[in-house]
C-alpha cells in the first residue's frame, strides 16, 4: 500500500503490543488476543515484512505470558493508544490503526508548519522551508511508523508555536498533553516552563503547578518509580561504558547537526541584538539543546524519533531568526 512519497508503511515490531492493547477484551483470555494479533499481522503484512519483524522477538510470538509482560512499556502512552483504539473500533484494520496516527500527524504537522511560516514570511520561502523540513529523513520515516513519536511531535509543535506566538498558557497546556502521548515529553515541558517564568510571561505559581502536574502524570503513567530504573542506565553498568557505547548512536542521528544549527542561530540572534537572558527565542533554543543532552544522559541510546520535538523547536526559532533578519520590523524582538 503506497501511503507517502511512494513508500510503504514502515512495519516495525512495536505494532504488535499496540495491536494487542487496542484489541484486548477483559472477557477474552489474553493468549487468544495474542494469537489473534499475530494472525491478523500475518494476513495483512507482506510475508517478508512479517517474517522480519516477528523474528526480532520470536519468544514473544510463542509465549503469551511473556508477551503480556512487555505491555507495561507500551500502555504508558495512553494518548496514542486511545487514537489507535478509536481507529480500530471505527472499522480500521488493526494493522493500519497503528500507523495511521503517524500519517495523520505528519500531514497535520506539514499544514501547521506551512500556516505558521506563511504568517511570518513570504509564501515562496515559507513553502520551501516547509518542504525541506517535511522531507527530512526522520520526518518521512516516522510518518510510516507504528509508534506515538510523530503524534507527540505534532502535538508538541502546536504547543511550541503557541509559546513562540506568546500564547504561553495554552502552549504549556498543549505541551502537557504531549506527556500523555510520550511521557518523556515532560523533559521539554520542564525546561520551557522556567523560561516563561523567568521572563515574567507566566506567573510562578502557574509554572510550578504545570510542572508538578506534569511530574505527577509521569509518575502515574509509570505506576511509581520502579519502572524508571529500566529506562535508565542498567544497574551495575559502568557509566563510562554506557555513555561510550551510546556515542555511536549519537553519530548516527541528527543530534549534532541540530545542536550545531542551534548554536549558529544563537549567534545570529545575538547579532540581531537579542541578549540571552532577556530573549525568549535564545532561551528556548537552549531548552531544546539541553533536552537533547538530558535525554542522552538519562538513556544513552540516541534515536531521532525521541528527539523530534526538540529538533522542531530549534527549526522554529531558526525560521523566526532568519525572517527577522531578512524582513526586519520596527521594534522586532522580545527583549
Amino acid at each position: 500500500m503506497t501511503l507517502l512519497l511512494g513508500q510503504r508503511p514502515y512495519y516495525n515490531w512495536d505494532m504488535f503490543p499496540y495491536m494487542a492493547i487496542a484489541s484486548s477484551n477483559p472477557s477474552v483470555p489474553f493468549d487468544s488476543t495474542q494469537r489473534e494479533v499475530y494472525r491478523i499481522a500475518r494476513a495483512e503484512l507482506p510475508p517478508q515484512d512479517f517474517e522480519a519483524i516477528s523474528s526480532r522477538q520470536p519468544e514473544l510470538m510463542k509465549d503469551a505470558t511473556n508477551f503480556q509482560g512487555i505491555l507495561k512499556y507500551f500502555i504508558i502512552k495512553p494518548g496514542y493508544n486511545a487514537f489507535v483504539w478509536v481507529l480500530y473500533h471505527l472499522g480500521a484494520n488493526l494493522v493500519a490503526a497503528t500507523y495511521l496516527p503517524s500519517l495523520f500527524s505528519y500531514l497535520t504537522l506539514g499544514l501547521l508548519l506551512f500556516w505558521w511560516t506563511l504568517r511570518t514570511g513570504p509564501p515562496m520561502l515559507a513553502g520551501l522551508a516547509t518542504v525541506v523540513i517535511m522531507l527530512a529523513p526522520p520526518m518521512v520515516d516516522l510518518a510510516r511508523y507504528s509508534s506515538p513519536d510523530m503524534l507527540c511531535a505534532m502535538v508538541s509543535a502546536i504547543g511550541l508555536i503557541l509559546v513562540i506566538s506568546s500564547r504561553n498558557l495554552p502552549g504549556l497546556l498543549v505541551l502537557l498533553a504531549a506527556v500523555l502521548i510520550r511521557p518523556d515529553a515532560f523533559i521539554l515541558l520542564l525546561l520551557i516552563t522556567p523560561v516563561l517564568m523567568l521572563l515574567g510571561q507566566i506567573k510562578w505559581s502557574t509554572g510550578l503547578a504545570i510542572s508538578l502536574l506534569g511530574g505527577a502524570i509521569v509518575l502515574y503513567l509509570f505506576g511509581g518509580t520502579a519502572l524508571f530504573k529500566e529506562f535508565l542506565i542498567p544497574e551495575g553498568a559502568s557509566l563510562g561504558v554506557a555513555y561510550g557505547a551510546g556515542l555511536g548512536s549519537v553519530f548516527h542521528s541528527y543530534a549534532y547537526p541540530a545542536i550545531g544549527l542551534g548554536v549558529i542561530t544563537l549567534y545570529g540572534r545575538f547579532r540581531l541584538g537579542h541578549y540571552l537572558i532577556r530573549d525568549q527565542g535564545s532561551l528556548l533554543l537552549l531548552s531544546a539543546m539541553t533536552s537533547i543532552l538530558i535525554r542522552y544522559l538519562l538513556h544513552p541510546v540516541v534515536e531521532d524519533r525521541f528527539l523530534l520535538p526538540g529538533y522542531l523547536l530549534i527549526l522554529l526559532i531558526t525560521w523566526q531568526t532568519i525572517t527577522e533578519k531578512l524582513y526586519p520590523k520596527p521594534h522586532a524582538g522580545n527583549d
